[in-house]
């Protein structure tokens, strides 16, 4: 019986094996008896029943009130709407017991990402978090997988500021991008396709991914201030040198040249520097504090 990816399918969506084979089955043979799906998916007679049960319990299949019981599948569109109303549901609750649940302090270790999956759910929370500023350095695949969450992080928020390095050429509506020098040269000379981001210089991401994205070469992500400071500093850096060599290739004026590099960076307004200063300098940070209280006061 070639259904494979349809028995794949299902486990994926929390049915058992056994539950996948006997769906399967009887999609495409309904109605017949457990007895029946039990010799034809080579398991069990009892186990194969306990299946039957188990899905007639889920509303997946029906089963006839007769001598013989003959079973037969709910269409797969009307099991695919029903297993997501549940899953919204159990979801929905997860919720609401988990918010209740005080979070853990500050942790600024550095954790590995294993599949390309959690590096790309974390960078949509990453940037979903942002307040300040989203620098995002990727190439081209993952770009696009991002650029939705993009493009609406910068229309729920017009104040954020989102600067793009990107390797190909690109439109990202509501972001700042800019081309990275040699960026078809450096896009031929990797094997693989990065990911990096940092967000208010207060967490970063760094992925390096295969050519087609689905695995993960190395990946770290990190809620470190300090370092995802220091990694702020580097990308601006880097972005800023690009258009720089942009201008220059183009003739520019040097006055618009001079204004690209005397730029200021929001760097001591950025949430991570604000937590580096809040953890390690205190008495610089409530001094700065009164002060602000009495600028606004007079």
């Amino acid at each position: 019986m070639d259904h494979q990816n349809s028995i794949s399918a299902l486990r994926d969506l929390g049915l058992t094996e056994i539950e996948s084979m006997v769906y399967t089955f009887l999609l495409s043979k309904s109605p017949a008896t457990g007895y029946r799906v039990a010799q034809a998916i080579g398991k069990p007679v009892a186990n194969t029943y306990k299946a039957i049960e188990a899905l007639e319990l889920r509303g997946l299949l029906i089963v006839e009130e007769g001598e013989k019981r003959l079973c037969r599948t709910v269409p797969y569109e009307e099991m695919l709407a029903l297993l997501e109303r549940r899953f919204m549901t159990s979801k929905q609750r997860a919720a609401r017991a988990l918010a209740a649940i005080q979070p853990a302090d500050d942790d600024e270790r550095v954790y590995n990402l294993r599949s390309s999956e959690q590096v790309f759910e974390r960078c949509r929370a990453m940037i979903e978090r942002a307040e300040q500023l989203i620098i995002v350095d990727a190439f081209p695949l993952p770009l696009e997988e991002l650029r939705p969450d993009l493009e609406k992080a910068a229309e729920l928020n017009p104040r954020l500021e989102i600067r793009i390095k990107a390797y190909r050429p690109v439109a990202i509506t509501g972001a700042r991008v800019v081309a990275a020098a040699r960026g078809a040269a450096v896009l031929e000379k990797w094997p693989g396709q990065w990911l990096n981001a940092v967000i208010d210089a207060n967490e970063h991401l760094l992925s390096f991914l295969t050519r087609d994205g689905t695995q993960v070469h190395q990946a770290v992500w990190s809620n470190s201030p300090y370092l995802s400071y220091l990694y702020y500093s580097g990308v601006q850096s880097e972005i800023t040198c690009d258009r720089v060599k942009a201008l220059l290739s183009a003739d520019a004026d040097v006055k618009e040249i001079h204004q690209e590099m005397d730029a200021p960076w929001a760097g001591e307004q950025l949430l991570g520097y604000q937590r580096l200063i809040d953890r390690f300098e205190p008495r610089r940070k409530q001094s700065t504090d009164i002060t602000a209280d009495r600028r606004r006061s007079d």
